[in-house]
């Protein structure tokens, strides 16, 4: 995923006022269901999180088009309208797939993540992908994983179960609107299968 700070109907409540830009710079906003001019809420100042890869194995091509096109997007941002993009993207540095892999591969998991994360962004560069203003990674923040994942159980839309924590969506639903931003993936197996992981123990999940 990759997310901007916000179109026009999120600068209203954040009280600033968006700054208009050139007319024809759209985004496709996938909770209006189509274009929404973009203002950014602070003067030509936009923040970008862009999810980067779960370094386990050596990048691919589905990775070269995800960063490549985002690039090219950043890249008319700051030049064409001129806007001072600040990029952070996040390396999952830690997950079934690197545990399982590094356990294959006979090293240590820390060892295994930062031999990929840096033929990554080998990679990147030589495709000429410009390198994120900020990086971060998930095993600098477990902490405050932790606690995010705490505030959920808290409020009713999590529970634990053999040793995972699973987001109750029939808890969600029943105040929210689920998949409102993606109503497509809703369902898909795949999809959850692939977020819960190869070493998940899924006795007790409710759904």
């Amino acid at each position: 995923p990759s997310y901007m700070s916000a179109p026009a109907n999120a600068s209203a409540a954040s009280g600033s006022v968006p700054t208009p830009l050139e007319p024809g710079f759209c985004i496709d906003c996938s909770l209006a269901h189509g274009k929404t001019p973009f203002e950014p809420i602070q003067g030509r100042n936009v923040r970008w999180y862009n999810c980067g890869p779960t370094v386990y194995a050596p990048s691919h091509m589905g990775h070269a088009r995800n960063y490549l096109t985002f690039d090219i997007i950043r890249r008319i941002m700051m030049h064409y309208f001129h806007l001072n993009v600040e990029l952070v993207m996040n390396i999952t540095d830690v997950d079934d797939k690197i545990i399982t892999a590094a356990r294959e591969a006979g090293v240590d998991i820390n060892t295994h993540a930062r031999k990929y994360e840096k033929e990554f962004f080998e990679d990147m560069a030589s495709l000429g992908v410009l390198p994120p203003t900020h990086l971060t990674r998930v095993t600098e923040y477990i902490p405050q994983i932790h606690d995010f994942i705490q505030k959920i159980i808290d409020h009713g839309y999590g529970y634990p179960a053999e040793g995972s924590v699973y987001f109750d969506v029939a808890a969600f639903r029943r105040t929210h609107t689920y998949g409102k931003l993606e109503p497509g993936s809703v369902g898909q197996t795949q999809l959850v299968d692939e977020a819960e992981g190869k070493l998940a123990d899924s006795r007790g999940k409710r759904s």
